[in-house]
């Protein structure tokens, strides 16, 4: 018999491969148990051993990196350290997530933030801009001890920081700056011009464009609305900058970063018309020694009397009358005709009640006067020839 080439060798090797799949055939029951009996035990004991967590962290803007130390010792975050000549305008997104895997004593209490430093330099040339900041697993420690794991994911791996240049300017606030909401209770009013803001010259902080704009109109500086729905007395309160009106960077450099505003509430004014008031006049014969006398004069005036409700709301127009007396003297008087403001005596009536004609001026009376030449210029003139 005659044997191909190689052929002893290939009996070999068949003979090698039977031998291994007869040893893996002897007692396979008990080798397959044993090996799911490992797989289960090693899955369990992995369960056990090891832990999956989801971590979410805020980002905190702060001043120092001691500030920082001390805040992530109560506080995990993600803790962005702003060199004070920039200030953060916007930052996408506000939160970071983290997916972290390792032994379950190292992941159930895991306890880690990020510090991030930026540079003063991060704008370089420019006025403001987006800075892209970059998350890594060495940004992120503990503290006390670094945990052992095996999984670390950062989303998003990038934060997009708008930062611009700080500013500061001092401002002058008045009742531009304030917003009045509501209305007083019927027959009270404020007085827009009698607003005040304490303390009215303040500094303001924030974007060095945003700042420029509230330096050229001030008045676009406005704080949050003050109520005044129903009141009748005095409002006071402190507010803050309407973040919604304003540029959200902007703040005040005041204590707390307020202001306290005034508005006077009082009785709304009503008006009377008051008819027919005497007017009196003082040193008529003064007129004498001049030889001048008065030919025409106003006698009586009639007048607008304004003035808060629970002054003039018991007062008939006869009172009122009684109460004003108009006062003309005569040796004020340099022309022979004209018209002339004369003074106001209030009986009992405060400065708060407005005296006019009925046209809203101050009341005058109208006069005439001619001198003893005319009278005799007059005669003569008269004489028949």
């Amino acid at each position: 018999m005659t044997l191909a080439p190689g052929g002893h060798r290939g009996g070999k090797r068949g003979k090698g491969g039977f031998r291994l799949w007869k040893i893996i055939r002897r007692d396979i029951g008990r080798k397959l148990t044993a090996f799911i009996v490992a797989v289960v035990l090693w899955t369990t004991l992995a369960n056990v051993l090891t832990e999956e967590r989801l971590l979410q962290f805020n980002i905190q803007v702060v001043d120092t990196v001691a500030e920082a130390d001390q805040e992530r010792s109560r506080t995990p975050a993600v803790y962005l350290v702003v060199p004070p000549e920039l200030i953060v305008r916007d930052m996408s997104p506000g939160r970071v997530r983290v997916d972290v895997k390792g032994l379950k004593d190292d992941v159930s209490d895991l306890d880690v933030s990020a510090v991030i430093v930026l540079q003063p330099d991060a704008l370089g040339d420019q006025d403001e801009a987006v800075v892209p900041v970059l998350l890594d697993r060495d940004q992120f420690k503990g503290r006390e001890r670094e945990p052992s794991l095996s999984e670390f994911n950062i989303s998003p791996p990038r934060i997009d920081v708008t930062l611009a240049r700080k500013a500061e300017a001092e401002l002058l606030l008045g009742p531009e700056n304030v917003v009045v909401v509501g209305r007083p209770r019927e027959g009270y009013a404020f007085d827009e011009s009698s607003i005040r803001v304490t303390p009215n010259r303040v500094t303001i902080e924030g974007p060095s464009s945003a700042v420029d704009n509230l330096v050229a109109n001030p008045g676009q500086l406005k704080l949050r609305a003050v109520s005044v729905e129903g009141r009748i007395l005095e409002v006071s309160q402190q507010v803050d900058i309407d973040k919604e009106k304003v540029d959200r960077s902007v703040s005040l450099l005041t204590t707390g970063g307020v202001v306290e505003v005034s508005i006077p509430v009082r009785p709304r004014d009503i008006t009377r018309e008051v008819f027919s008031v005497p007017v009196s006049y003082e040193n008529e014969d003064l007129l004498s020694i001049d030889k001048r006398r008065v030919v025409v004069t106003t006698e009586t005036l009639d007048l607008l009397v304004t003035g808060p409700r629970p002054v003039l709301e018991g007062l008939t127009p006869e009172q009122l009358a009684e109460r004003i007396r108009p006062v003309f003297d005569w040796s004020e008087v340099s022309l022979t005709l004209g018209d002339e403001k004369v003074r106001l005596y209030r009986d009992g009536l405060p400065d708060s009640v407005r005296i006019t004609d009925l046209d809203g001026r101050p009341p005058e009376i109208h006069y005439r006067l001619e001198t003893a030449d005319s009278d005799a210029n007059s005669g003569i003139d008269g004489e028949s020839p």
